[in-house]
């Protein structure tokens, strides 16, 4: 269930929406598939953001990502603000005034087209979530010219990515209790644990990975005491399972990468198309999450039946015993 679960106020720890159909965006094409066996690129990455109550993930992940590159390049770390993403990603489908969930390139659009201002110009403060960005914020903010996004088509190239130093943006569609129960270890349960329970769209800044532990390094958006000091580690199976290969999304100097190189339409085209779509890319995201959430319940419904069902067959039995036994 792409979206997270809400409150009636909209609020929510999640907050990804997933993409209802082919997006125009560019890919990354490998010349070479070299890679390495562990990376851990946490030295660059910068303090860990909170949501909060905001279904604001994919802004954090986003704003999470342009500091990384800023501290990789040796820059100081400058604290850009997710209020001023999240306000312009929904502005893209005309939706500045709901509280709800974003498509992960409706984040990256909205830097490519907007900027990105400081987050003392636009503090990240909750009762502002539908406020315009204010004029000041707006001619303060930073362009980011020199970065790209682009789909992946693999974990397989995510991880070549990582290796290049590229943060990887995941979005995952993982039972929320995974995450409740990696709150104080940071480790994600094995896959199979709380598959039962109801699933949550979320996006998370991958920063490494580890072929012996088998898990992802994610930067998550919850703070620092949660996880492993704000990150988590995800068991590749579990993101096998939960994690979207259209929903994978390399963010950097993607141009000036050794063994890469971008094909299709340019970051440029790709921008002006969600300037052109988004509204109706939202409108399939929303049919495609309702969707999806008929079919749990309706599952979940079936389940019940079903579990009726066995009782009754099974208290028939006990009662067919104790009569034979009589």
């Amino acid at each position: 269930m792409f979206g997270g679960k809400k409150s009636g106020d909209g609020s929510s720890r999640f907050g990804a929406l997933r993409s209802g159909s082919s997006v125009l965006a560019p890919r990354l094409e490998f010349s070479a598939r070299g890679r390495e066996t562990t990376v851990d690129l946490r030295r660059f990455s910068s303090p860990v953001e909170n949501q909060q109550t905001l279904p604001a993930c994919n802004a954090c992940a986003v704003v999470s990502a342009l500091e990384f590159l800023m501290i990789k390049s040796g820059k100081p770390h400058v604290d850009l603000s997710v209020l001023y993403v999240y306000w312009y990603a929904r502005k893209l489908a005309g939706n500045e005034k709901k509280k709800m969930g974003l498509l992960c390139h409706h984040a990256t659009a909205a830097v490519m087209a907007y900027g990105v201002c400081e987050d003392k110009a636009w503090p990240y403060k909750l009762d502002k979530w539908d406020d315009e960005p204010p004029a000041q914020a707006m001619r303060s903010s930073q362009r980011f010219d020199a970065v790209q996004y682009a789909r992946l088509s693999s974990s397989d190239e995510a991880k070549v990515s990582l290796s290049e130093g590229v943060p990887v943006l995941f979005g995952l569609d993982i039972p929320g209790a995974y995450y409740d129960a990696a709150a104080t270890t940071g480790l994600l349960p094995d896959v199979g644990a709380y598959d039962h329970l109801p699933m949550d769209g979320h996006t998370v800044l991958v920063v490494g990975f580890d072929d012996a532990s088998r898990t992802w390094l994610a930067q998550n958006s919850w703070g620092e005491k949660w996880g492993e000091r704000g990150f988590c580690r995800i068991p590749y199976e579990l993101a096998a399972k939960y994690t979207w290969n259209d929903e994978l999304w390399a963010i950097g100097a993607l141009e000036k990468m050794d063994h890469a190189r971008l094909v299709g339409p340019s970051v440029a085209q790709a921008v002006q198309d969600t300037q052109q779509n988004a509204v109706a890319q939202v409108n399939e995201a929303m049919k495609k999450l309702g969707e999806e959430i008929r079919e749990e319940l309706e599952k979940r419904v079936g389940d019940a039946k079903l579990s009726v069902r066995e009782r009754l067959q099974a208290q028939e039995r006990e009662l067919e015993a104790k009569r034979k036994k009589d």
